[in-house]
């Protein structure tokens, strides 16, 4: 009987977690497509307002849905009305979307953020001085940079730089300069996991 019961429960896991990826999967496809529809706003987001923003989001969100609506409903995705799940859902979709689009996300983001949460910010910022000694290719560049305290410290290039001409520089010169970063909990689709990733923010000269 226990046996019995053990191989249910390692069943059930498997199926609940294969469940889970083909939603992350569904997520993903959604998350893709909203962000190909924001992008083909282009200038009349450009100085929108909160409100504009959501609504842009919003009507991308049904389109994206109702391009393959069964699709969708297979994976355990539905539209209704309820405030509670469309919230659910668009953290769900905006999560994605820091993989696909970042820098619109970050705009987004930039409404919901008061003088507080500003400056909370910046007191997390972090700055060390080093090299940017190779560039990783992928979804995003990374970049190597060789600290002077002896560490190597792997940073995404996923949003506005400060001084970004001086950045391009740095790419290649080999130059020490001082980097300003931030630490931040991102969803890896090569794990399926969250993990810590270190986000350049600015690039001074000494």
């Amino acid at each position: 009987m226990t046996k019995h019961i053990l191989l249910f429960t390692f069943l059930a896991a498997g199926l609940f977690g294969n469940a889970q990826k083909d939603k992350d999967k569904a997520y993903e496809r959604m998350a893709q497509f909203v962000c190909e529809c924001v992008n083909n706003k282009g200038e009349d987001l450009k100085n929108a307002t909160q409100s504009q923003f959501e609504m842009a989001f919003g009507v991308c969100l049904f389109k994206a849905y109702n391009q393959d609506v069964e699709y969708y409903k297979n994976k355990g995705i539905k539209l209704n009305t309820d405030d509670n799940a469309m919230e659910s859902l668009g953290e769900e979709i905006g999560m994605k979307m820091a993989v696909y689009c970042p820098e619109m996300l970050m705009s987004m983001a930039a409404f919901y953020m008061d003088d507080e949460d500003i400056v909370e910010a910046a007191e997390e910022l972090l700055r060390i001085n080093g090299f940017i000694a190779t560039v990783e290719e992928g979804t995003f560049y990374t970049l190597i940079v060789k600290g002077e305290d002896g560490r190597t410290y792997k940073m995404l290039w996923l949003t506005y730089v400060n001084n970004h001409d001086l950045l391009l520089e740095a790419v290649t010169n080999k130059k020490t300069y001082t980097f300003t970063y931030y630490e931040t909990e991102m969803y890896d689709n090569r794990i399926n996991e969250y993990r810590n990733m270190l986000i350049v923010d600015a690039i001074e000269q000494q």
